[in-house]
């Protein structure tokens, strides 16, 4: 998208990408992950649901409340 929006010169598509992009990697580092990469920072088999691991459902609910958060301080809850 990102990418999309610099060829098109779309800066609200700039703007909506970069925004999801940091949300993701502020969910990240705030240790929820999906499983696949919870096996890889913890560098380990055993990782446990909801302790190391979210499902997709509700690692995507972590994003989205973090990109809902930074979308309202950029454009006012547009």
């Amino acid at each position: 998208m990102l990418h999309r929006g610099k060829l098109d010169k779309n800066d609200s598509l700039i703007k909506f990408a970069t925004l999801l992009e940091n949300a993701v990697i502020e969910t990240m580092e705030q240790g929820h992950l999906t499983k696949d990469l919870a096996i890889l920072v913890h560098n380990k088999w055993d990782v446990k649901e909801n302790e190391h691991w979210l499902r997709t459902e509700k690692f995507m609910e972590k994003i989205d409340g973090n990109f809902q958060k930074k979308w309202k301080s950029v454009v006012g809850g547009i």
